[in-house]
């Protein structure tokens, strides 16, 4: 886990601090709706962090009929922005009711950050967060200049000491130029009287508010006064009011926030689309009968994670030469502990039961180019040994990649959890040919019609639906069973796999022919099974 910086952990800390009493209290300001959902933003709780990161609250208001569905009416979001590289991590979630009384907290850690996808409600907190600040916010910085220069006159020795309040409401680019000319109008008073009646002249008070201010990224400038002292009157000497910035020169156009650059697809950690309560899952039945409904489908990114090489399972850029294709696969050649493999030879031991918490979920389908993956909303989990990992997203592939005691099955379904330090942990669920399952009428009839499309379903899927009744499984140590080949994943497959029928099968396979790994070598690696 990458270590935090203490300047963040400093910053971090303060943010939580301030939230706790003022969050609930703080002046939400609309940023966007989306289908009866409101996302709000408090500007007032916006704090920079180092390296061009920013620290901010935001909140998703849901509607009436989502918020009886979830069980809490709005969520308040701590997420840092990395206003460079256009990516952000979630630190801290508080659920609320219409009451805005507070049902739970969660702190999610702080180094995960995710990229951002156009068009989503992330996208546009991140631009009303990293957005450059405009001709009236510097016009406000130049009088918190006057008034801190004014104080330092006034407490010759006080060191230059900003209060924390008197920046409250201030932006974070125009608080560090505040603060710059503080110092300085603290240092022109302090040699106006080292040097008795020498005269002290600050050149930027000769000009206004440098145009180089208003330039996205490049901190404000701002004219701090000239401080004129001598010895008869050093005790009553008042710097000048700095001058306002002029409307002709120092009011430029509000630059357009930086283009986003197109990233891979991810998982957003505002909670979009919510999470129902677990309750029966009517729509399953009903999409077996009858056409769905056409989902909302929203454009996301082409899924080509690794720069202009695109890997398959076939031909040039299959398995055999994943590890050639980039330095960073090395691991798909070399690794010893890759996955799938051929589960054989398992001791039987009294392996501790997987505690399954799925609950019922809205969700999203994309096909990636590689698998249809489906994406859910937060909540559902497994323990296992006391460690907690959260449902991440579900995929598929034909064959199953991977095999008991040489047997090969149908598909198989990935179900991939991640807890608070990024391991991995992965449940196989292998699927044989049999009888209709009506899970997979709904999923498959939310299918996008073109890859790297994302659907939008209004319906929800009982996730406890994709286990077997009977939860015996294999373990074993191994990798992400595509590039760039990671290993340290927990694998956990159960033993009795679900059926599918032949049509739901053919449904998949008329998209993925063949999307599976050939079975790694094993390498003696300990594999456990439930007895």
């Amino acid at each position: 886990m990458t270590p935090v910086h203490p300047f963040r952990r400093t910053l971090i800390a303060l943010a939580l601090a301030c939230a706790s009493g003022s969050a609930l209290t703080a002046d939400w300001a609309t940023v966007a709706t989306e289908r009866g959902k409101k996302i709000e933003i408090d500007r007032d709780s916006v704090l920079r962090a180092e390296g061009g990161k920013k620290v901010a609250w935001g909140r998703l208001v849901l509607s009436e009929a989502d918020a009886e569905k979830t069980g809490y009416a709005m969520v308040q979001a701590l997420n840092r922005y990395d206003c460079q590289s256009l990516k952000f991590a979630t630190i801290k979630r508080v659920y609320l009711d219409a009451g805005q009384r507070i049902l739970r907290e969660e702190r999610t850690g702080s180094d995960g950050e995710i990229s951002l996808m156009p068009g989503t409600l992330d996208e546009k907190l991140f631009r009303e967060v990293c957005q450059p600040p405009g001709a009236e916010e510097l016009r406000q910085v130049a009088e918190q200049a006057g008034r801190a220069a004014r104080a330092a006159a006034n407490n010759p020795g006080d060191g230059g000491r900003i209060e924390r309040t008197e920046m409250v409401n201030i932006k974070p680019d125009l608080r560090e130029a505040a603060a710059a000319a503080r110092e300085e109008m603290a240092s022109s008073k302090k040699a106006a009287g080292d040097k008795g009646t020498e005269k002290v002249t600050d050149k930027s008070a000769e000009k206004p508010v440098d145009k180089a201010a208003a330039k996205p990224g490049a901190p404000a400038k701002v004219d701090a006064g000239r401080a004129e002292a001598t010895k008869a009157d050093a005790a009553k000497a008042e710097p000048v009011k700095p001058e306002a910035p002029k409307t002709a020169e120092a009011a430029p156009k509000k630059p357009e926030p930086p283009a986003i650059k197109v990233p891979p697809i991810g998982h957003s950690e505002i909670p979009l689309p919510p999470r129902p309560r677990p309750r029966p899952v009517a729509p399953v039945a009903l999409a077996a009968k009858k056409p769905a409904e056409p989902a909302a489908a929203v454009m996301v990114p082409p899924q080509v994670v690794h720069g202009d090489i695109q890997w398959a399972y076939e031909g040039e850029f299959g398995p055999q030469n994943w590890g050639r294709l980039k330095p960073e696969w090395t691991q798909c050649a070399t690794g010893r502990t890759q996955s799938p493999i051929d589960i054989r030879d398992g001791i039987k031991v009294d392996l501790p039961q997987i505690q399954f918490d799925y609950k019922s979920t809205y969700f999203t389908v994309v096909d990636t180019g590689h698998t249809v993956q489906v994406n859910v909303g937060e909540g559902s989990s497994i323990t296992l040994v006391g460690k907690r990992y959260e449902l991440v997203q579900f995929h598929f592939h034909k064959p199953s990649e991977e095999r008991v005691n040489g047997k090969v099955y149908d598909m198989v379904a990935h179900l991939v959890h991640k807890d608070l330090d990024g391991n991995l942990a992965v449940v196989a669920v292998l699927l044989d040919r049999g009888t209709e399952h009506p899970l997979f009428n709904t999923l498959w009839a939310y299918l996008p019609l073109q890859k790297n499309v994302e659907s939008r379903p209004d319906v929800s899927i009982d996730l406890a639906k994709l286990l077997p009744e009977k939860r015996d499984y294999y373990t074993y140590m191994g990798s992400l069973s595509e590039p760039p080949c990671t290993e340290g994943v927990t694998w956990l497959v159960m033993k009795d796999p679900l059926q599918l029928s032949p049509e739901q099968i053919g449904i998949f396979g008329h998209l993925y022919r063949n999307n599976a790994r050939p079975v790694q070598s094993a390498n003696g690696r300990l594999i456990k099974q439930s007895r």
